[in-house]
């Protein structure tokens, strides 16, 4: 549909589509991804992935003819890391977003790729938020969120969360295919 649309001259972000045709082979997508397509995007986007000063922010969805919501993962906020922080602060100069959007990531690269039961980060959320609208939480109430969520993220699956971003994106690809083969979507 990305396709479809830009054809058509509508304005669509830069993106890069994996084929289905790597359904049953996900891993062999992941060599022309860095070697010939995201080289690519870096270039389009003017950022790149993993810079400290000017990173590229990605997320990774899945996409079908079909729409089945709920079903396929999707993975925002990818490339964000300790390293990253600084610069995506200085691209968007709202250090609420930063904070935000990272420990979304902490939280939903955890539940997707690690199938860490999502209790727990809502655990450390109502630690902080003491059931008050999470919205309403400021930079620093997310920043001390985003810590928290780090370590219940390596306290459930035993090891840190990535702070290397391909390794990021590669789990984040990985766990988009694997969800095309879930049960829930099998029975759709």
């Amino acid at each position: 549909n990305l396709l479809k649309m830009a054809e058509l001259g509508l304005p669509v972000p830069p993106a890069i589509v994996i084929g289905t045709h790597y359904t049953n082979s996900p891993n062999q997508s992941l060599a022309p991804l860095h070697a010939i397509t995201l080289p690519i995007l870096e270039d389009i986007c003017g950022k790149k992935l993993g810079c400290s000063k000017n990173p590229l922010i990605l997320s990774v969805r899945s996409g079908a003819p079909i729409s089945m919501p709920g079903m396929m993962e999707t993975l925002l906020n990818i490339g964000l890391c300790d390293n990253t922080l600084s610069g995506f602060l200085r691209q968007t100069g709202n250090p609420r977003l930063v904070w935000d959007s990272y420990r979304r990531l902490i939280s939903t690269y955890g539940e997707v790729v690690e199938n860490i039961n999502p209790a727990i980060f809502e655990k450390e959320i109502y630690a902080i938020t003491q059931g008050s609208d999470e919205r309403l939480m400021s930079f620093d109430d997310l920043r001390s969120l985003s810590n928290n969520f780090l370590i219940a993220y390596q306290a459930a699956c035993g090891r840190p969360f990535p702070q290397d971003v391909d390794e990021q994106l590669r789990g984040a690809i990985l766990a988009v295919f694997s969800s095309w083969n879930s049960e829930k979507a099998k029975q759709y």
